[in-house]
């Protein structure tokens, strides 16, 4: 906890409270830490923190967090291009007639 408060509110800091707050929600949002939300949007709001500023902190993370599946989707399909072949149904079947 010591370490949280110094990173939070510690006496050497150069962001401002705010928006150190709202970084802690975006943080929060996209670790889906429900307790995170509950402590930090409180604070933002003490912190001076607006409701549109909140909403823009929400969306970006949202935006952030929809580019990882994004990214990691073209690494999904690079690995499937990258993948061995199925095996050939028995018999020469096609696939939709193995799968009937």
């Amino acid at each position: 906890m010591a370490f949280d408060q110094e990173a939070l509110a510690g006496a050497g800091k150069v962001i401002p409270r705010k928006y150190t707050e709202l970084m802690a929600v975006a943080v929060a949002l996209t670790t889906q830490c429900a307790y995170c939300i509950e402590a930090h949007v409180p604070a933002a709001k003490a912190a001076g923190a607006s409701e549109a500023e909140l909403a823009e902190t929400v969306m970006i993370a949202a935006a952030l967090r929809a580019g990882g599946s994004y990214t990691h989707g073209f690494m999904a399909m690079k690995f499937f291009e990258q993948a061995p072949e199925a095996d050939a149904p028995a018999g020469g079947e096609t696939e939709q007639a193995a799968r009937a």
